[in-house]
Formats: C-alpha cells, structure tokens, sequence
C-alpha cells in the first residue's frame, strides 16, 4: 500500500505558488526573464544507490532555512503535497525511511541556480513527492537537509499515519485518531506538532501525555491541554534535559461526547535520547600536539607585536558574560548577540562563566578590550546565582571605581532572569528584556531603533517564551511540598490536658 502526506515547509499561508509537477515546457520556452522562479527550481528522484552519500545527520542550526509542516489529508486513500516558504537555499533534499528499518527510504533533491534572488517571493509547491514510492510501515523518519553557500539545516521528524478507517470527517470523534509528528534534530528538546480536527467535532480541548521508559520502568513526565478552538496545527516544546530514555507522546480529545480518558488515544513512535559523550581521549592526544605548536606561535606574535595595541583593541567589543546554566538559556543570549551585531555592525562575544578556584585566572583578553560588558543572570531556578571567576570580578570591580573609564558595564536580564545579581553590579545600568529593549539598544547606538515585527526580533521572543517554560518547569518541580494531616480527636484532647 502507498501512503501519502501532505508536508507544508514553515507556516501554513495560503497564498499563490507554482507546482514543480507541472508541465512547464511550453511556460518556460516563452519566458524573456532567465532568473525566473518558477522555471529555474529543477527536481529529481535520486536513485537508490545515491541517497546513502548524503549526510542527514543532526548539526548545530546555526541560520534558520526553514523547517517542515506535515498535515495528513485523506481522500479514498492518503494524499501528499509539499509546500515549500520562503525559499532560502541552494539545495534541498528530502529522505523518507521507514521507521523500523532504515535500509528503506525515498529520497528527492530540490535545486535552485545561485543566480536566482533569495529568498523567493513565490511559494513552491511539489505534489508528487511520494509518486512511485513503495513504502509500507506503521512509523516513518523524515529527514530534511537544506544547504546554502554559508550554512547547512539538517532537521528529522518521527510520525506515524494512522489506520484508514481511523481518519477522516466520516470517522466518529470516538474513534477518530489524531495526526502529529515529532521533531527530533536536538538531543535536549522533542518538539509534538499535532493537526487540529475539524471544526465539526466541536473538540473542547486536545490532551497531551508524554512518556518516558528507562530499563523496565514507564513513567509520565509531563501533561498538558491545549485549546480545541484553533484552526492552525499546535506544536509543543518539551525539554527532555538530556535525559536518556525512550520518549513517547499520547494524544486525546476532550469534548461533550469524550470525557476525559474515555475516547480513542493516538500514540507517536517512540523516540530515542541519548546523552552525548565528550571525546576526551581524543581531545588529550590531540591538545598534546596542538598546544606546543600554539604556544610557539602565541610568543612569535608576542615579540612581533609588542608595542602595537592595535592588535588587541581592534575595533570597539560587546561582550556577554553569563553563566550557561541550559542550552535554552544559552540560545535567548545567542539571538540577543545576533540583534546588537547586525544593528550596530560591532563585533559581539559571548563569554561563558565556568567552575572555577578562587585564584586562578581565566579573566579573558576579550573582557579586558571590551568597550561594553553586559552581565546576564541565570534563569531563576538556577544556583548559585551568581558566579562569577574571581579574576573577572576583580577586574569590572577595579573599572566600576575609577572615576573617569572608557567602559560601559551594565546589566541586561530575561523575564526569566533571577534577581540576585552581583553586588558590585547593582549600581550599574540596569534592563529588563524584552520591555526595554529600545532603552537598551540606545546604549550602544542612539539612533539605532529594532522592528518589533522583524524576524531577528521574534526569534529572540520566541527563544525567551521557550526558556521562560523550561524555567516555570524547573521551578515547579524545586518546590517544597506541604504535607497537611488531620489531627485525632485523642491528640487534642490530649493537649488540652497538657495546657
């Protein structure tokens, strides 16, 4: 049997687009415009000795390129349509596999010349992505792979395509299943997107379990309900903290006619995380030889560039020092690096804290040169909250005394932030993101005003809204629980006797 989905890249818009599937012969041998979109996006199945050459392993998203939409439509059989938005590559390739078996898989490239602008202003549209495959499972992989002259996005997602007579607006909503996937590119967070039901079912709110199973033990780690009165599909960010284990999402409807628990559960492949080892043979061996080599060259510049201050000021610095209490905390930090480099032109470093003795030295050069250090508190469930190596705290203390000094140290904190910072910051320039980012952005660069709507911008929120979720979390699970029992009649009269 061929199953088919339909996959729409980034959001659902419905707007006005060409389809690769067409025949576009006669179209294109008319066109004056060479650099046209529509005739310029070449496609082809990739036979099956090629597909293994091209590496769809998870990397470090360094650029967003866009990311995959899979909505399920159902006519007689399963259908599938592919929209690509906002078009931002050179090459694009698809891999379909099952599941259980990677040996099977599909695979098609999508290229666009680099003569052509990007990105295009057309959506792409691809209706016979699965014509041809054979592919029979009850779980697939879908592994996306974009590539451009500076970046590459490597993204893969789980799902499953329910059974035929469990789908579809003739299906009774007791019995009806609900389409989701996974989006499992990074170790640390597992992202459920699930399609909405049809506005007919009257579904009052969508239920999501999700499950962990280490060794012989199942346990549910996390609840939540959703709204059942949207129409765009829901996504759902959960941070699995690196912990190891098989994870597993359990979707359900609540409505008038499905009390909670009482209807049909839709199950996702469960989904493997394993905690990343370091190479730290590799990395002795390696430093053994490297470290001699950069020490020669670190005393042969030295004596070259003694006098020259040049080679240390270069042009004016922002540095971020921080602590990375998590990968999320660490991303939020990132997109605010990204906003002040790209509207003041100026170089920006990101300076983590590390574990460190009172006396040893780590105080960077980057701190020492910079014309700006910022000072980011941890997220509130973090402690201590404040650590800072000895040598960077002795110098910003030194700078902070002098009467007259060419830097500027403030302090810049999340809504998510702890409002413990250190002492001898607290006298300092002080901004809560994202309410006063102007003021903050002023600090470097009076005319440089941000859009609220630019995509730089909303990228930061969206950073801050998921780490602000993983602090609430993470907070709930540190509190005290109050155990309250009630006392016998025995025992107050007891103390009535006492008394």
């Amino acid at each position: 049997m061929i199953l088919k989905l339909f996959c729409v890249l980034n959001l659902i818009i419905p707007v006005l687009g060409f389809n690769v599937c067409d025949d576009k012969q006669n179209f294109c041998a008319n066109q004056v415009d060479k650099n046209n979109e529509e005739c310029n996006l070449k496609t082809s199945v990739l036979r099956y000795n090629e597909c293994p050459s091209i590496n769809f392993a998870t990397a470090k998203i360094k650029h967003c390129m866009g990311g995959i939409h899979l909505n399920l439509l159902k006519n007689g059989t399963f259908d599938v349509d592919i929209h690509f938005k906002d078009v931002n590559w050179n090459k694009c390739y698809l891999k379909l596999s099952d599941h259980h078996d990677h040996s099977k898989y599909f695979c098609k490239m999508y290229s666009i010349p680099s003569n052509v602008e990007k990105p295009l202003k057309n959506e792409v549209h691809d209706s016979c992505f699965w014509r041809g495959a054979n592919l029979d499972s009850d779980a697939y992989t879908l592994e996306y792979k974009a590539e451009s002259k500076q970046d590459i996005v490597k993204k893969k997602y789980v799902f499953s395509i329910p059974p035929l007579k469990h789908f579809g607006p003739h299906v009774p909503i007791e019995n009806t299943s609900i389409f989701s996937y996974v989006d499992a590119s990074e170790n640390n967070a597992l992202i459920l997107t699930f399609q909405h039901l049809p506005q007919s079912y009257n579904v009052a709110q969508y239920k999501v379990e999700v499950y962990r199973e280490r060794g012989n033990e199942r346990e549910m780690v996390d609840i939540r309900l959703f709204k059942g009165t949207e129409d765009e599909d829901t996504s759902y960010h959960y941070s699995t903290y690196n912990e190891e284990g098989l994870y597993q999402f359990v979707l359900s409807v609540i409505s008038d006619k499905c009390l909670e628990g009482s209807c049909f559960k839709t199950y996702t492949p469960k989904v493997v995380v394993v905690r990343k080892g370091t190479p730290i043979v590799i990395g002795i061996v390696g430093a053994s030889f490297i470290i001699p080599f950069v020490l020669f060259i670190f005393h042969f510049f030295n004596r070259k560039y003694k006098n020259n201050d040049d080679l240390l000021l270069g042009t004016e610095k922002i540095v971020f020092i921080f602590k990375p209490s998590s990968d999320l905390h660490c991303a939020v930090i990132e997109a605010l690096a990204k906003i002040l480099q790209e509207l003041t032109g100026r170089e920006v470093i990101l300076e983590a804290f590390k574990n460190t003795h009172e006396n040893e030295k780590i105080c960077s050069d980057v701190v020492l040169y910079a014309s700006h250090i910022v000072y980011v508190p941890p997220p509130s469930y973090d402690t201590p909250n404040c650590e800072m190596d000895f040598m960077t705290h002795e110098f910003i203390k030194d700078e902070l005394r002098r009467p007259q000094t060419d830097k500027v140290v403030a302090v810049a904190s999340m809504v998510y932030s702890t409002r413990e910072i250190p002492e001898i910051l607290r006298g300092c320039q002080a901004y809560s993101l994202p309410e006063e980012m102007e003021a903050f952005l002023s600090l470097f660069d009076k005319d440089k005003k941000i859009m609220r709507q630019s995509e730089i911008y909303e990228e930061f929120c969206k950073k801050m809204e998921i780490a602000r979720n993983e602090t609430e979390i993470k907070n709930s699970l540190n509190m005290p629980r109050i155990i309250v029992t009630e006392q016998s009649d025995y025992s107050d009269n007891e103390n009535d006797g006492l008394l």
